[in-house]
């Protein structure tokens, strides 16, 4: 039953390809939850008392507040835009630093139209949450080319 070491690295490579979006998703999930703890030891650190640190968001929290339709909510676009920076990063910094919602930072390139200048990384992650970039990109581009027809 034991296989020769490039068999098995050969199977990992395998396994890893046709599950990677659950893997990154639940990497995603594991560096959510340690930066939330990280959160509850400074409060803990700081008074001596656990307070309790905010709630982790699910893909569902996430798009019930900000919803894949964003085209439709002019107004959180712009309160995005407004309550957030004026430079582009990517997304884990956005979160780690910030600590905001992964469908804020969404609206966000979207009011901004960064959506085309966006990092591989942060694109995967925000489509496995449920947002379409490809087609957000296409749209921009659209915006984008009647501005410079007019």
């Amino acid at each position: 039953m034991d296989k020769r070491p490039e068999e098995l690295g050969e199977a990992m490579i395998k396994y890893f390809e046709e599950h990677q979006a659950e893997i990154l998703e639940k990497t995603r999930e594991t560096n959510q939850k340690k930066s939330q703890s990280k959160i509850g030891n400074q409060y803990a650190k700081k008074d001596g008392n656990i307070k309790e640190s905010p709630k982790l968001e699910t893909n569902e929290d996430i798009l019930r507040e900000y919803p894949v339709d964003y085209y439709n909510y002019p107004e959180k676009i712009k309160e995005a835009v407004a309550n957030n920076p004026k430079d582009s990063c990517d997304l884990d910094f956005y979160l780690e630093l910030y600590k905001k919602s992964a469908g804020e930072y969404f609206y966000w390139f979207i009011g901004n139209k960064w959506i085309r200048i966006m990092d591989k990384k942060s694109s995967s992650t925000l489509e496995k949450i449920g947002y379409d970039i490809d087609k957000a990109k296409e749209e921009e581009q659209n915006i984008l080319l009647k501005h410079i027809q007019y």
